[in-house]
């Protein structure tokens, strides 16, 4: 009996029969698009995973991540619709929030881990749909074009081997520092710090954004969002939010 939905095994994928049989006659759109995200995830970690392999523990957010990242695309790709692209990133959104909230109940997306029991605990919502979501920010902050190419060169140099955080980030920065955004050319923009702040810090910040009276200045400010308001250990953490804008000539900046 699998114990789990699907395994991504090296060049070949196991899984329950529900996941791999579809019956439209029995079951619903929504068991379709299960079908296809399971699937999609799995065939994402012949890449993310199998070809690349996480050099410990602590990064297995770069598997997960990845793999949820990639099935979100797929899955628009094979229903041919940009709206299953929208849903799934809030539906998964929603649930990296819904345990990130809690202090108690969260992790960041790496953290050291010593003990088998540490590398269970990384089996979480925060490593599947949080570490998606970070990276889907990444994507729309250095644009979908660099963001390929700097994956495609992530791939390439650690084929058949390991990787960690920082071979990621230096394949993707190479990138960026080469087709740098119109956007980045007057700010001082560090894709390490940007990502440290979101993999090393747990839970999420609630960003408000405030516009001064008669003029243009808009003005954000942040704070740590937390559910159990008892806890302070951790209202001093500050992320690096990539906020752009655009005017009515569609100038962005």
């Amino acid at each position: 009996m699998l114990r789990v939905i699907a395994m991504e095994n090296w060049g070949l994928i196991i899984c329950r029969q529900k996941i791999l049989v579809y019956n439209e006659h029995l079951l619903g759109e929504r068991d379709k698009q299960s079908v296809t995200d399971v699937l999609s995830h799995e065939l994402a970690h012949m890449w993310f995973g199998d070809l690349v392999t996480m050099e410990w523990w602590n990064d297995l957010w770069l598997n997960e991540g990845f793999a949820t990242l990639m099935s979100f695309k797929a899955s628009c790709a094979v229903e041919n619709s940009t709206s299953r692209n929208r849903q799934l990133f809030f539906e998964n959104s929603a649930r990296a929030m819904r345990q990130d909230q809690f202090v108690r109940e969260t992790h960041p997306l790496s953290s050291r881990l010593d003990s088998k029991r540490g590398e269970l605990y990384m089996f979480s919502r925060i490593t599947y749909s949080k570490a998606a979501a970070v990276l889907q920010m990444v994507e729309e902050a250095v644009g979908e074009d660099v963001f390929r190419d700097g994956l495609r060169r992530f791939l390439n140099r650690y084929a058949y081997g390991n990787a960690n955080r920082d071979d990621l980030l230096n394949s993707l920065n190479e990138v960026v520092e080469i087709e740098r955004r119109e956007a980045f050319s007057n700010v001082n923009f560090s894709l390490f710090e940007f990502m440290d702040s979101w993999v090393y810090q747990l839970g999420f910040p609630l960003v408000e954004l405030e516009r001064e009276t008669g003029s243009s200045k808009i003005y954000a400010k942040q704070r740590f969002f937390k559910m159990d308001q008892l806890t302070t250990d951790f209202d001093h953490y500050r992320w690096k939010i990539p906020i752009f804008t655009k005017n009515s000539s569609h100038e962005t900046s």
